[in-house]
């Protein structure tokens, strides 16, 4: 069922920059979309409500994303970032990162989701793995080539002149490739000696590669106080061949002494001692961070902001009700009992009207009982028929005459007592069902 639009906090939401979807956080099924999670999905509103919340990522990911919702519901908020994926209508992927509140509306849970796309990162992580694959493959077709060679004893060895050459055509490729890539770049040894570094790490720190290649380590372009920590994981990494890339944010030393904030991936060169190191400007990435931060605790304001005003309207509809309660009350007692009292008057003794005008006085006197309301709503969960027997047994009333005055038989009353007797636990006890039922008043 869609969320109903006269809630205050939805004209906020329509007005948010990124995706928002609520849901139920009993069912998962999605209550609303903004206009910009339609945009999106490409979908309209009314397929968007009929969705179940996991429908909106990929098939094969539908049990993990659940998961994370129903963890979600047990928190305030929680922020999820690394891989995730939203399935447009047409099939499309889309990277984005997800902020989750849960909120309590009209007594019902829900769970608020702020999608927002993340391509801008995955672009750059996507160009790093490209390199990465492109250096794999060609050593992977070098080793090929060797392997192949060893195969084949009847072919006359080469001469060393065409190992050279193809060792330096390896070595053209490899800078080929190196120097046009559009990212920074350091390759190094097992003792750190930079090797190699492309133009764009020139361009970045000013430094020429004549300074840098079999001159320095690569350490020697962070700042002092972070060197030690770097050498140390670095070490580890070459020495233990970890196959995952490893972000770090560093600063990075200029060849003028500035410092440049600066996010590098660590990486060993698979079939050598080598390293890999490539640099992207983190300031790009900080002022989004932050930005993305200030956007999402203002918007948390506002929702806990508006929250509180729906919990002040809701105590102020329960207040409402009570004393549209006592009112009914009051006027009950004050306009139709008397009228009552005075019709059992005018009636003649022993008459069938008087019985009736009897059982109507207690059957009201009842309804505005503390007691019959206690049996019904708050201890024992009577139903409406048991607590009409319990309230006939409470006056004294035999079997018979309550057969009488409910129309009922004598099988169905006996099970209405015992129903009520299993309810308040009184089957094995040897207590009076008459005389227990006089103490809850």
């Amino acid at each position: 069922m869609a969320l109903t639009t006269d809630i205050p906090f939805l004209d906020i939401v329509d007005l948010y920059g990124d995706a928002v979807f609520i849901a139920d956080a009993r069912t998962g099924m999605l209550l609303y979309g903004n206009m910009k999670a339609c945009d999106l999905t490409g979908r309209t509103p009314e397929e968007i409500v009929s969705m179940h919340h996991s429908e909106l990522h990929p098939p094969e990911e539908k049990d993990r994303y659940r998961t994370r919702f129903k963890r979600c519901t047990n928190r305030r908020s929680c922020v999820s970032r690394g891989d995730r994926s939203l399935v447009t209508r047409d099939g499309t992927r889309v990277a984005v990162e997800i902020s989750a509140t849960t909120l309590e509306v009209n007594g019902r849970k829900i769970v608020q989701g702020i999608f927002r796309e993340s391509s801008g990162r995955k672009t750059i992580d996507t160009k790093i793995r490209d390199v990465l694959a492109r250096l794999e493959n060609l050593v992977s077709e070098y080793e090929t080539s060797e392997l192949e060679k060893k195969r084949l004893p009847a072919e006359p060895p080469r001469k060393p002149v065409q190992r050279e050459r193809k060792k330096e055509e390896l070595n053209r490729l490899l800078r080929n490739i190196f120097h046009i890539t559009s990212i920074p770049l350091i390759i190094f040894d097992s003792d750190e000696t930079i090797l190699l570094v492309n133009r764009e790490f020139e361009r970045m720190t000013g430094f020429e590669r004549a300074d840098l290649e079999h001159q320095k380590k690569w350490t020697d372009c962070i700042v002092s106080e972070e060197r030690e920590q770097l050498r140390i994981h670095c070490h580890d990494m070459m020495r233990d061949g970890a196959k995952k890339s490893d972000f770090r944010d560093i600063r990075l030393l200029k060849k003028n002494g500035a410092v440049k904030q600066a996010r590098i991936t660590l990486k060993r060169v698979p079939g050598f001692d080598l390293g890999l190191v490539s640099i992207v400007d983190a300031a790009g990435f900080t002022k989004i961070e932050k930005r993305t931060r200030e956007e999402l605790e203002k918007k948390c304001y506002s929702l806990e902001r508006a929250n509180e005003e729906l919990q002040v309207l809701l105590k102020y509809s329960e207040n409402e009700k009570f004393e549209v309660e006592g009112n009914i009350l009051a006027n009950v007692k004050e306009l139709i009992m008397p009228c009552i009292a005075g019709l059992k008057q005018r009636c003649p003794a022993e008459t069938r009207l008087l019985s009736d005008l009897n059982i109507l006085e207690k059957r009201l006197a009842n309804i505005l009982s503390p007691f019959s309301r206690r049996l019904t709503f708050a201890f024992y969960n009577l139903s409406p028929r048991e607590t009409e027997v319990a309230s006939l047994l409470r006056e004294g009333r035999s079997t018979k005459e309550i057969m009488e005055i409910l129309n009922l038989s004598k099988s169905t009353v006996d099970q209405h007592r015992h129903g009520i007797r299993k309810k308040l636990d009184l089957v094995k006890a040897k207590t009076n069902l008459r005389s227990f039922l006089i103490t809850l008043q």
